[in-house]
């Protein structure tokens, strides 16, 4: 897969800011689901671009935690165990 890093400036806090383009498009849904999901493909970036991605990618992870392990989503899932079993036991 081709692809260039390239550097955009500056954000508002400072921190540089990166794209990374494919320059055929049928390339970039795969190029993305790397960046999501493939750590070696990370670690040919550009280092300071790599290390931006893995902190985004650590806070998308985060989020993902805090929500399935949320008090409204255990309160749901044990709501969901519970008319499941009474489903088994009275056989509806």
């Amino acid at each position: 897969m081709d692809s260039v890093v390239l550097t955009n400036g500056l954000s508002p806090e400072g921190q540089p800011v990166y794209s990374i383009v494919c320059p055929h498009a049928a390339e970039a849904e795969q190029a993305r689901h790397l960046l999501l999901t493939d750590r070696a493909f990370i670690n040919d970036l550009h280092p300071e671009c790599a290390g931006e991605v893995r902190i985004l990618r650590r806070e998308n992870t985060a989020v993902l935690t805090r929500l399935l392990s949320s008090r409204r989503l255990l309160i749901l899932s044990g709501c969901a165990l519970v008319i499941a079993l009474c489903g088994y036991v009275f056989e509806l």
